[in-house]
């Protein structure tokens, strides 16, 4: 057993209150335990995606603090800033892997990993390839929101104060959760239009607003990969167009469609692409973009660019070359941040990490112990 690998099993051991290296405990005396981790750094990040687990590590240093088990898959973790605990939205089933199936929202203690408790949630949140919209939190971390889909759509709404379900909304033909407030939050639908539902402060609906077409999914189709700033969200299309989705007092805005990539950089075919290809950085107020080349239905292939471009001006500012073809990218947003790049490789998915001030390669990161990193969410509270 290598190193990392026994460190990994002590450190789980101590988390889970169990002793996963041998069968009698009262044998070992001298494996230290770790009961609580310490306040998450600003570099610390979990990484999941398939198969119903997160693994938490330092992307500084390669440990691997912990590894959370999510039920049969793993949608997205929430985590608030003002709550000592975080939120994963799981589904399990009486035989493992059929039976009667069970829904719940799963809050977990922040240092010492354990599930505290469970709300349990209509059971019929999607399943499939985990997304960052699945679910999101309300800005005032009130209310949590659960995309469902059956394959009818729809909204869950969980009242994170009285610990319980508040409504469920339908929303037939849109899709995904984008919030734009408190008490507010857009779909993407299916024609082309944005749909936007505002909330009172137990979670009924108030009111919602679909908006005229913005985007034609027959010819150019966004991506529901975005990125937000404020009330803004950024969508990158396939053919390479970022769309603006704005929310304003008075309504919806839809500004005109700007080109991520130069017509010198079209005729060499360069897209977006992969599974996570959108990160942002709030206090630069940069936003960055994962980058192939390839024809039309590569945009599943990895990136072998990052492009860095300014939300204002509406100019990259930086192309970060990549060592290798990475699927996903995440950035952290402290001072001295890191670009943290997820590989899909024969060996198993590992991490890329890259300083993102001076776009240098740092180190990788190998054996994750997860079957994809599609998603990686820094764990610092914000």
């Amino acid at each position: 057993m290598n190193t990392k690998h026994a460190q990994r099993l002590v450190l789980i051991a101590g988390l889970l209150g169990i002793n996963a290296l041998h069968a009698n405990p009262a044998v070992i005396t001298d494996v230290p335990t770790l009961t609580v981790l310490p306040e998450a750094k600003p570099h610390w990040v979990w990484v999941g995606g398939l198969g119903g687990s997160a693994t938490l590590i330092d992307a500084d240093n390669g440990n691997y603090l912990a590894t959370l088990s999510n039920g049969i898959g793993l949608m997205k973790l929430d985590f608030p800033n003002s709550a000592p605990h975080f939120y994963s939205t799981e589904t399990y089933y009486s035989r493992g892997t059929r039976g009667e199936r069970t829904d719940v929202v799963t809050l977990y203690d922040r240092k010492s990993l354990q599930a505290v408790e469970e709300i349990v949630v209509p059971a019929k949140t999607y399943d499939g390839m985990a997304l960052m919209p699945l679910t999101a939190l309300s800005d005032d971390e009130e209310l949590l929101y659960i995309f469902n889909m059956t394959p009818s759509q729809s909204v869950t709404v969980v009242n994170l104060q009285g610990k319980q379900v508040a409504t469920e909304l339908p929303t037939p033909g849109c899709a995904l959760i984008y919030p734009t407030g408190n008490r507010q939050f857009q779909m993407i639908c299916g024609d082309g239009a944005m749909l936007s539902i505002t909330l009172d402060k137990l979670g009924q609906e108030l009111s919602r607003q679909r908006s005229a077409v913005f985007f034609d999914g027959n010819l150019d189709p966004i991506m529901e990969k975005a990125v937000r700033f404020g009330n803004r969200w950024l969508f990158p299309s396939f053919e390479g167009y970022l769309h603006e989705v704005a929310q304003t007092p008075s309504g919806q805005e839809f500004p005109e469609a700007w080109s991520l990539v130069s017509d010198e950089a079209r005729t060499q075919q360069w897209r977006v692409g992969g599974a996570l290809p959108m990160a942002a950085h709030q206090s630069l107020n940069r936003f960055y973009v994962l980058m192939h080349q390839g024809g039309i239905d590569t945009h599943k292939d990895p990136g072998s660019q990052v492009w860095e471009f300014d939300p204002e001006t509406k100019q990259r500012t930086r192309v970060i070359t990549l060592r290798q073809p990475v699927t996903s990218i995440q950035v952290t947003q402290d001072a001295e941040p890191l670009l943290i790049c997820g590989i899909e490789g024969e060996a198993g998915p590992s991490l890329d990490v890259y300083n993102l001030t001076s776009g240098q390669f740092l180190h990788s990161i190998e054996e994750l112990g997860a079957f994809v990193a599609t998603l990686i969410q820094p764990y610092a509270r914000k």
